[in-house]
């Protein structure tokens, strides 16, 4: 449901993308897909987690394009600046998310692109924010105010999810309270388990999902812009 619209948003984009950067790219597939929508772009894949750095170096090792940096962007002082930086499910995971938003803002060239997505409305949290070790859900003017701080101006802020995620509130409740009654972790080392876990696209490769997504994109995109979901995609522009 996220990457229906992050093609809406990455084609929107005017100009040509030289190079980007993905923060937090779990398995990759995002930044595979950006890699693939994106031709002649070169993307850096910044990761801190040891088991997601392994798993990153074994899908692209035949991507000439992409290249795993094993790194926390916040401790990025100097390096390349970029025209889009992609941070999808990363900073309600980050305490200091204003320092983090500030890291991006260094990270980009002036009128470069930031995409972002967060899940949303602190009302909704649940047992799968804590087993995946996130601080917080995020509010409209919450998020607005903290990109501004930064100098990243939004150009679309957008919900999705809807209607798949509020199908699927039940189950979730149910299979991640169980889970977290299992698996406790610390914050640092759930974070690092949900850039695994979180990924399932590829597995699910020999099926026709966009066809039968279709329905769901369609109700998505009619509601994208009224704050009906579970989570909030912004495009940003520094």
């Amino acid at each position: 449901m996220r990457l229906n619209l992050v093609e809406q948003l990455i084609r929107s984009i005017p100009g040509p993308v030289a190079r980007f950067a993905e923060i937090g790219p779990g398995q990759g597939d995002t930044s595979l897909f950006l890699a693939a929508t994106l031709p002649g772009a070169k993307g850096d894949l910044i990761e801190f987690s040891e088991q997601s750095v392994a798993a990153l170096r074994r899908r692209t090792a035949n991507v000439t394009a992409l290249t795993v940096v094993e790194s926390d962007f916040r401790s990025r002082e100097t390096g390349p600046v970029y025209d889009l930086v992609v941070a999808c499910e990363v900073f309600e995971h980050i305490a200091d998310d204003d320092a983090a938003f500030e890291a991006v803002s260094r990270m980009l060239q002036p009128g470069g692109y930031f995409l972002l997505s967060v899940p949303a409305f602190m009302h909704k949290w649940q047992a799968a924010d804590e087993y995946a070790g996130h601080f917080r859900r995020y509010e409209h003017d919450e998020l607005v105010d903290k990109l501004g701080s930064a100098r990243l101006h939004i150009v679309k802020l957008w919900c999705y999810g809807f209607p798949v995620t509020h199908l699927l509130a039940l189950p979730y409740r149910v299979y991640y309270g169980r889970q977290l009654h299992r698996h406790p972790l610390s914050r640092t080392e759930a974070t690092k388990r949900s850039g695994i876990e979180r990924s399932h696209a590829h597995r699910l490769g020999a099926l026709p999902v966009s066809t039968l997504m279709k329905p769901f994109f369609l109700l998505q995109d009619l509601v994208k812009t009224t704050g009906i979901g579970d989570g909030y995609l912004v495009l940003a522009r520094k």
